[in-house]
């Protein structure tokens, strides 16, 4: 996992599914170090598909969240 450009912990928590995944969007999205290319590809994915995959109450977790969130 340490190898992984993008990721965020996930955990048990009072969220909704939906409100996550574009948490964990924006976080990616505000990444400086993104190319165009993955910001693109970012944009594509449908924020309904990713919350399919995820567990039902969850915590986003990740370094400077506290900046996307505000």
């Amino acid at each position: 996992m340490t190898n992984y450009k993008y990721k965020v912990k996930l955990t048990p928590g009072p969220g909704k599914k939906g409100k996550a995944c574009k948490t964990a969007l924006a976080l990616f999205m505000g990444d400086k170090t993104a190319s165009g290319r993955e910001r693109d590809l970012l944009r594509a994915v449908k924020e309904q598909d990713l919350a399919k995959n995820l567990p039902g109450k969850v915590k986003v977790s990740a370094p400077h969240i506290t900046k996307v969130k505000k």
